[in-house]
């Protein structure tokens, strides 16, 4: 089958942060554990991998994954990925 998976992080800088900041806890954690979650706990193997960010989730986006990644920046500052 196919299709794709959308999935939406709560980062603890949230404005609307369910959760308090912990030491340790950032967007790199936090996307690596739910990449890892997704793969071992949901047994999903994706083809392909995109990632989306706005405003301060642009940081996120340049960050996350290799180059094989699709991204797509709204509102942030551009800037090229570093490697």
């Amino acid at each position: 089958s196919e299709g794709f998976i959308v999935v939406s992080p709560e980062f603890p800088e949230s404005l609307a942060a369910s959760y308090p900041r912990t030491e340790g806890m950032d967007r790199a954690a936090i996307t690596d554990k739910l990449l890892d979650t997704l793969q071992r706990d949901w047994s999903i193997q994706p083809t392909s991998y995109g990632i989306i960010g706005h405003s301060l989730g642009t940081g996120t986006v340049l960050k996350t994954g290799d180059d094989s990644w699709t991204r797509v920046c709204i509102a942030g500052k551009p800037s090229d990925r570093a490697s």
